[in-house]
């Protein structure tokens, strides 16, 4: 909270930050599903052209829509590597269980209700 409070925002600046350990992808889909009440909750990842076609039809451009994709396909290459490593400035207690436990479940609940 510190770095959002004290730091002068005048220039654009990236903060990364981490939570106390790295999570896969099959990891939060478990954990964020234990909290919804749906533990079989596993991670699907979509072909990018299928991905694309989804986003297209969903009313973004197609440029943008490509865009999104050559940008996610550049992360989960691992071509865009963090610019930070992790550190004690820039690692949160916050684990992803208790963020499931104490915001997702109310968030997902609320969502749920409307």
């Amino acid at each position: 909270m510190q770095l959002l409070t004290a730091e002068l925002f005048n220039q654009p600046l990236v903060r990364e930050l981490f939570g106390p350990r790295d999570y896969s992808m099959g990891e939060a889909a478990r954990i964020l599903g234990v909290a919804i009440g749906k533990p079989e909750l596993h991670y699907v990842q979509f072909p990018y052209d299928e991905a694309r076609k989804a986003l297209i039809g969903n009313g973004l451009s197609a440029s943008y829509a490509s865009a999104t994709m050559e940008i996610s396909r550049s992360f989960n290459e691992g071509k865009v590597p963090p610019e930070e490593k992790r550190s004690a400035r820039n690692t949160t207690p916050t684990g992803l269980e208790q963020f499931a436990d104490d915001v997702f479940r109310k968030a997902y609940a609320a969502a749920a209700n409307h």
